[in-house]
């Protein structure tokens, strides 16, 4: 059973719709997580997730993944090589279009998976905007509040790579550890030797 949205046919969506109204819509963005990790980082983590999510219940549930919103609002990592910034209101609208579309294909049941710590107060705002206009269900969650104890553990832990628990970055062990787990050859792992690896907040 096809999963992605733009693996589908147009008349394969309107079927699914009939049987599941239910939409994944990714939020990511493009930029810097150290010297270690590629600038897709948050975008693919997020939709490996979706995937391996709905995987899971495909068959019952039957959600769709539309296309992965790959920029987000990153600002602060402009004056790195390769980020790619939008303007706040740029993302917001390109999230509410997408779901809107959504909507009107016969999806009403809208879930957002976010993998950029930027990106939450603009989706709210897309969540606010999109519950006034229409009856859909819509919710929004970033991957790592499902693993809150793994990373309060995490980041309790003692000393890794010359870094202490106080000023340990969310980058340097999550992101790095989920990262491996889904493709681990993307990653530079040489970097981690010898205590070479440099944390970017």
């Amino acid at each position: 059973m096809k999963v992605m949205l733009p693996d589908m046919t147009w008349e394969e969506v309107k079927d699914r719709a009939r049987e599941s109204d239910v939409a994944i819509v990714v939020t990511g963005a493009n930029e810097q997580h150290g010297i270690h990790l590629p600038l897709k980082t948050d975008i693919f983590i997020a939709t490996e997730i979706a995937k391996r999510g709905v995987e899971l219940v495909k068959n019952d549930v039957k959600p769709i993944i539309a296309p992965p919103i790959p920029f987000g609002y990153s600002p602060e990592h402009q004056f790195f090589p390769g980020t790619i910034v939008i303007n706040l209101n740029t993302f917001i609208n390109l999230v509410k279009d997408v779901v809107r579309s959504l909507i009107k294909s016969g999806f009403n049941k809208i879930v957002i998976i976010n993998g950029h710590g930027g990106n939450p107060p603009a989706l709210m705002n897309v969540v606010g905007e999109i519950k006034q206009e229409t009856d859909a269900f819509i919710v929004v969650f970033s991957w790592w509040e499902l693993v809150t104890e793994i990373n309060n553990s995490i980041n309790s832990s003692q000393s890794v790579v010359g870094k202490t628990p106080e000023n340990c970055s969310f980058n340097s062990f999550l992101l790095t550890s989920s990262f491996i787990i889904f493709f681990s050859l993307i990653i530079r792992l040489s970097l981690f030797s010898n205590g070479s690896l440099i944390i970017f907040y």
